[in-house]
């Protein structure tokens, strides 16, 4: 139903498609459309059951690399306090800690 300026412009500078991605886009039928990639598919249940009250947030930390740069993203989905059958779905860049915690792990032999 909307996206905000920062989905716009993330959008934009990653080359999505506006039917993925803006304004009218359905997140639910491009969760449907990637069924071979399993981060997709749980962000697909747990938005459902946060839909369906099953559960009151889904949280879901994903690696989203892109050519240039590795990078992870957390999504998160709420209900609206007034329309518990609409949720909002936000995603928040945490590469940073990400690639802080990768970097303090022992090496492996």
């Amino acid at each position: 139903m909307a996206v905000n300026a920062s989905w716009q412009d993330f959008a934009i500078a990653n080359g999505m498609d506006n039917s993925h991605a803006g304004i009218g886009a359905n997140y639910l039928a491009v969760c449907r459309s990637a069924r071979t990639d399993p981060d997709a598919r749980a962000a697909l249940q747990g938005i459902v059951d946060v839909m369906t009250g099953y559960r009151s947030v889904f949280y879901q930390e994903y690696a989203c690399h892109s050519p240039g740069r590795q990078r992870w993203f957390a999504l998160r989905a709420t209900p609206l306090l007034d329309y518990p059958t609409f949720v909002v779905v936000s995603h928040e860049d945490i590469s940073e800690r990400i690639s802080a915690e990768m970097a303090n792990q022992p090496a492996k032999e």
